[in-house]
């Protein structure tokens, strides 16, 4: 096994890892978060700043209050491990959510991709560098849509037929939110109290229930 920490990147890589080392490295943290990609045999394992939990958590409380404002169920998933033997691919997203599939996954009490249907919904934050590309991971585990927030700002994908992803202006899983609905509050991150962003985001929903 050879490991590496690529130049200016918060994350290290593991090289010829196979997939029952990787399976027996995710039974040692057991439930415990393990922020990771894992494709093909190399495995990169991320470090977290704040500013990445921050954006994170300020995304998730966007979903699950659209959830409860506009009355559409749905079932958090966090940040399980995604993976799939037969596609050689796992990882752990920042958040997930089952809207489409939740009552699919209701009550289940350990996700696995074998029999249960991917999250229609994953929140992906990337303030720093990574090596492994996470879309191709995702795409071939059959992720319908990704929020993905970089220092630009924040870009909405939908999944094409052919495994691809393109980017979407109305979300897939929340057709009636746009990702300039989105863009204006989390802009206001920097400079605003998360408390008043989140009553001004909650005030917003209410407006455009009816």
């Amino acid at each position: 096994m050879i490991v590496q920490r690529p130049k200016k990147s918060a994350c290290f890589l593991l090289e010829d890892v196979s997939w029952q080392a990787y399976e027996k490295l995710l039974e040692a943290f057991e439930d415990r978060r393990f922020p990771h990609t894992y494709v093909d045999g190399t495995l990169e394992i991320m470090t977290l700043s704040h500013e990445h939990e921050a954006i994170k958590k300020l995304l998730a409380r966007f979903v699950e209050n659209i959830s409860v404002v506009l009355q559409i169920r749905m079932s958090s998933g966090g940040s399980i491990t995604l993976k799939r033997e037969l596609k050689n691919r796992g990882l752990e997203p920042d958040e997930c959510y089952y809207v489409a599939n939740s009552a699919k996954v209701r009550g289940v009490k350990r996700i696995t991709l074998e029999k249960h249907p991917p999250p229609d919904l994953v929140i992906e934050v990337d303030v720093t560098s990574k090596s492994l590309n996470r879309f191709e991971a995702y795409a071939s585990l059959g992720i319908p849509e990704i929020w993905r927030y970089e220092r630009g700002g924040l870009q909405l994908f939908g999944r094409t037929p052919e495994a691809e992803y393109e980017t979407i202006e109305r979300s897939l899983a929340f057709p009636m939110i746009a990702r300039t609905d989105l863009q204006r509050f989390l802009k206001q991150h920097a400079k605003r109290d998360e408390f008043d962003i989140i009553n001004d985001y909650i005030a917003w929903l209410n407006s455009i229930k009816d």
